[in-house]
């Protein structure tokens, strides 16, 4: 399974929306609370003449919006603490999670890593 798809799957449960790329949550029926996701592929484990395995260096963006659709504040601690159990069940490392926000929403932004021994 490729990372990507790992990804996928642990992240849809919490989060309904989850794309390897930009997303728009501005365009027609798109949601409003999403995650997007990239990574840096690095070799590792040096071993005749080449990278035994490659490290992904991830990093899964979690947007919400400030306001609930009830106008009231939109308290997503229950939801980040979900996404960082996911992230940890499907294998990877545990997550480091900063704080991204500003006045347009909220804006979580998780690290975390995995290996490959597939070169």
């Amino acid at each position: 399974m490729s990372v990507n798809q790992r990804i996928i799957e642990a992240v849809t449960p919490v989060v309904s929306v989850c794309v390897p790329e930009p997303y728009d949550p501005d365009s027609g029926s798109a949601e409003r609370e999403y995650c997007t996701f990239a990574y840096t592929e690095m070799p590792d484990s040096f071993g005749d003449d080449g990278p035994e395995v490659i490290r992904y260096l991830i990093q899964l963006n979690y947007f919400a919006p400030r306001i609930a659709a009830a106008g009231e504040s939109n308290n997503t601690m229950a939801k980040r603490k979900a996404l960082r159990q996911a992230i940890f069940d499907a294998g990877f490392t545990y997550p480091n999670v900063e704080n991204a926000s500003d006045e347009e929403g909220q804006h979580f932004v998780f690290e975390f890593e995995d290996l490959d021994g597939e070169v």
